[in-house]
Order: C-alpha cells, then sequence, then structure tokens
C-alpha cells in the first residue's frame, strides 16, 4: 500500500503523546468480557514502520498493534473516536449475540419492516449503491 492508504504518517505522532486504544477483538477466551473498552497509552517511539507505546506497537497502515498472532487492540488519536469505535463494536456484538432465527417469529410486522429497511439500506452502502 502507498502511504496516502494508510491509516496514519509518521506526522500524527510526538513522543510523549497520549493516544486511546480499543480492544476489538478477543484472542483468548479470557478477554471475551473487555471487548470494546478503551484505554490510554503514551507515544514512547516514533519509528518509520510502528508507533511504540509504553504498552504496544501499533502499524501505521492500519492502526492495529503489530502482533504476528492476534490483532486485538486498535489505535486511535482521539478519546472520543475511539469510544464512538468501542461503542460500535460492542453493538456490533451485542446484535451478533442475539442474532437468533427463533426471535423473528415474535417481531411484529413492524418490526419486520424495520429490521428489513436497515438491512437493506446496509447492503446497498455494501455493494456501493447508496
Amino acid at each position: 500500500m502507498s502511504e496516502r492508504q494508510m491509516k496514519y504518517s509518521k506526522q500524527d505522532f510526538q513522543v510523549g503523546q497520549t493516544v486511546y486504544i480499543e480492544q476489538i477483538s478477543a484472542s483468548s477466551t479470557y478477554m471475551v468480557d473487555t471487548i470494546g473498552r478503551v484505554k490510554e497509552e503514551v507515544v514512547a517511539k516514533v519509528g518509520t514502520t510502528y508507533i511504540t507505546t509504553n504498552q504496544n506497537r501499533y502499524r501505521y497502515i492500519d492502526g492495529l498493534v503489530a502482533d504476528s498472532y492476534a490483532k486485538d487492540y486498535l489505535l486511535h488519536l482521539t478519546k472520543e473516536g475511539a469510544e464512538t469505535s468501542a461503542l460500535i463494536t460492542r453493538l456490533k456484538k451485542n446484535i451478533l449475540s442475539k442474532a437468533n432465527l427463533n426471535l423473528v417469529e415474535f417481531l411484529t410486522l413492524e418490526e419486520l419492516q424495520m429490521i428489513s429497511s436497515i438491512l437493506t439500506t446496509a447492503e446497498e452502502r455494501l455493494n456501493g449503491v447508496n
């Protein structure tokens, strides 16, 4: 990928800067309950490929933790951005955990129409129609 496609650049960071880290997944079962949490870290080193904090290294290209096994953490520059992203992560997790075809039998016509409309809109975005 070229630098213009990268999520971050070296100029976005300076040593001592506070950054915000969102837990986006759980590579270990003991971490499942912490998905969607946000924590603060401090930039310790600004390299050419990675940002190193007092806790981890993150990639410029996508903001993900530089770990060859798990990509559980995502770097954000602002607390608001991290909290919004974490809320989206928690909502998606909640929706997917409740996705149960038996629930459809208990929805009203209006609820079915609303859900269908929302899913159609999302599908159109995915396919570039909207």
